[in-house]
């Protein structure tokens, strides 16, 4: 605590009482002192202080009021984008290549093969460098994944060449056009992913679930290994916060990467699953399914044929508006309607758009041709049926999407992962609370587990948070990730801190008050321009939101009858 005491008119004196907070820090990691005001005015004898400040009004307020209001501002962007968190337990969660290496040089020094001790720190690297930061529109990896890609396609090439295969010899030469333009743009250090026009989000897709897909048919092999599995990290985790941790690396990847790529309909891909029998992870081959949520925002269906395996439903975000292709297609299917799921509603993100998901099959164009999907009960009841329980995995506007439907089909619920997810609405929060009620505390924490990652706003939106929630703080990127990079960015997957959040304190946070009306007033402004402007881009689930309302009520009436 120090005192400063500052000149005043006529000869009074201001005495300042600062506290430095530590807590608090720049993104370059050093301290910023925050200044508490407690002042305490000396008066001219028979003068008060309501009198000085009655003559003194306008240099009070230039005096005390612009550094209270900065104090204030501060804090309430400091409360917007920390936790409000429980002291203990911490769990600090750490990769140590180095310790790795020295382990692995014993294991070579006691007979053991030289190639796999190298194969194992190849593998923890690929594990902590999955979707980590850039400064380049494309990392380095997704450039290494097109030129290998490229490779393939120019071996087939070849083989058809030697063939005699004209026809197939034209496609893949067709086919290598796009690769060789992409590269060509990226050699531009300027570019951003802003610049890409069509065909490069093609490769962009392609790219990514080629990635995808060699990063979770690999965690098996990770999950099983002694660095991990010995590790008792998965203990620490089970026993310190009820969760499963390979599980939420999984879910993690599949919210925050798999699911902003598009096209994947049919597509297979391997994700571990626990075998209870033998005790260890074992790949499961999951068939892609896409559905739709509201009017255009994309999500998946992961299906297994492995009877151990559950069901995945993954849920995209807020996806940044990129722009329109030459046909006026937008760049990133649901991009501006993912928007304006989270602004329009005053109540609630997100509310109607899962009314409408509810009650209405959506129709997607497949390979040219209009095909009906179930609609998002329809899924459930089918899963209810066969009696499989469910994993959930949602990022941002996903998350919310995921609370909700959590609360919707609570008894087929597994676990449902979030990751950067605001706040969801009252009601859905006391419906939350009502099963609280009726089932036990640990079985009902583990049905919905949310991590809010440290210096991301995004979270402090929304009315109440509920469920497991969990802060992670990244202490390899420490003072470096932006507010976006922190909220688009595995974080389990490498160097972090998790502690509990305290969900009493963060829903009474001020922040989280004013990040929601905020939020309500952008909302505001959004219908007012499109109601004016672009009456064609308001979306049918706004339009209608009445009648999807009702019908998701009487959907709600008709099972809750039936149960």
């Amino acid at each position: 605590m120090m005192n400063i005491s500052v000149p005043y008119l006529h000869d009074r004196s201001l005495d300042f009482s600062a506290r430095i907070l530590p807590e608090y820090s720049d993104k370059n990691g050093r301290q910023k002192p925050i200044i508490r005001l407690k002042y305490e005015v000396d008066c001219a004898p028979g003068e008060s202080i309501v009198e000085v400040n009655r003559q003194r009004k306008i240099w009070s307020w230039l005096t005390l009021g612009i550094p209270y209001l900065i104090e204030k501002v501060s804090l309430l962007y400091s409360g917007a984008i920390r936790r409000e968190k429980i002291a203990k337990p911490l769990l600090e969660v750490s990769f140590d290549v180095k310790d790795l290496m020295a382990d692995l040089k014993g294991e070579v020094g006691r007979g053991a093969s030289s190639h796999k001790s190298t194969q194992k720190i190849a593998q923890l690297l690929r594990y902590n460098s999955y979707n980590q930061q850039s400064l380049t529109a494309c990392k380095q990896a997704e450039l290494h994944e097109a030129t290998r890609m490229m490779g393939r396609i120019i071996n087939e090439a070849e083989r058809a060449r030697e063939r005699g295969d004209i026809a197939t010899l034209r496609q893949k030469q067709t086919t290598l056009r796009p690769f060789i333009d992409f590269l060509e743009k990226n050699n531009d250090p300027k570019l951003k992913k802003k610049d890409f026009d069509e065909a490069d989000w093609a490769i962009m897709d392609l790219i990514n679930f080629e990635q995808a897909k060699r990063f979770f048919s690999e965690l098996s092999t990770v999950f099983n290994a002694d660095w991990v599995f010995g590790s008792r990290l998965e203990r620490q985790m089970r026993s310190n916060f009820d969760v499963n941790y390979f599980e939420s690396v999984i879910a993690e990847n599949l919210a925050l990467k798999l699911a902003y790529i598009e096209d994947l309909e049919s597509k297979t891909i391997s994700l571990p699953v626990f075998d209870k029998r033998t005790k260890t992870y074992l790949p499961s081959t999951y068939t892609i399914r896409q559905t739709r949520i509201g009017d255009a925002l994309p999500c998946y269906v992961l299906e297994s044929e492995n009877w151990e395996a559950n069901p995945w439903l993954i849920i995209r975000g807020t996806s940044s508006y990129i722009g329109l292709s030459k046909n006026r297609k937008e760049l990133r299917t649901g991009a501006f309607e993912s928007v304006l799921a989270d602004a329009l509603d005053p109540e609630c993100i997100a509310r109607n758009v899962l009314n409408k998901a509810l009650v209405c099959r959506p129709i997607i164009r497949e390979k040219g041709v209009l095909v009906q999907k179930e609609s998002i009960r329809d899924i459930f009841m089918r899963w209810k049926l066969q009696n499989k329980k469910v994993n959930m995995a949602g990022h941002s506007l996903g998350g919310v999407i995921a609370n909700a439907l959590t609360v919707e089909f609570y008894d087929q619920i597994k676990t449902a992962y979030t990751f950067s997810s605001p706040g969801v609405s009252l009601e859905t929060a006391d419906k939350w609370d009502e099963l609280g009620k009726k089932n036990k505390r640990r079985v009902h924490l583990g049905k919905l587990v949310n991590y809010d990652y440290e210096g991301d706003f995004v979270p402090s939106g929304g009315r109440r948070l509920i469920g497991n929630h969990l802060a992670i703080k990244s202490t390899k990127h420490a003072g470096v990730l932006g507010l976006y990079e922190t909220h688009v960015l595995s974080h389990l997957n490498n160097d972090c801190l998790i502690q509990r959040v305290d969900i009493v304190k963060e829903n009474h946070k001020l922040a989280r008050y004013l990040c929601e009306k905020l939020r309500i007033v952008l909302g505001h402004c959004f219908r007012l321009l499109l109601g004016l402007f672009s009456r064609k881009y308001i979306p049918d689930w706004w339009k209608q939101r009445t009648l999807y309302r009702e019908r998701a009520s009487f959907e709600r009436s008709i099972r809750h009858h039936f149960h």
